[in-house]
């Protein structure tokens, strides 16, 4: 595994697009992988709580494309996205 280089720091808002790649259910909600077309990787945690319109929470499936913004979190190996805005 390359080290990622963070290009977003901590605290950024961001918006990505990409495909859902894998679901994990949590308590609130879930955190989907995803892949954009350049090929990057992200972790978006979806939940009510965290979002600015709780309407717009929904469930996503594998294979889904999906647009979030949200705060950027960088972990160790992963881009972890607060998701605040599910389009």
């Amino acid at each position: 595994v390359t080290p990622v280089t963070p290009e977003n720091k901590d605290g950024d808002i961001i918006e990505v697009t990409g495909e859902v790649t894998e679901i994990n259910q949590g308590k609130d909600g879930y955190t989907a992988k995803l892949k954009t077309a350049e090929g990057k990787a992200y972790a978006a945690t979806i939940s009510i709580p965290n979002l600015d319109n709780p309407k717009q929470y929904r469930a996503s499936k594998v294979g889904d494309k999906i647009t979030v913004k949200g705060v950027v979190t960088n972990l160790e190996s992963d881009v972890l996205i607060r998701v605040k805005e599910l389009k």
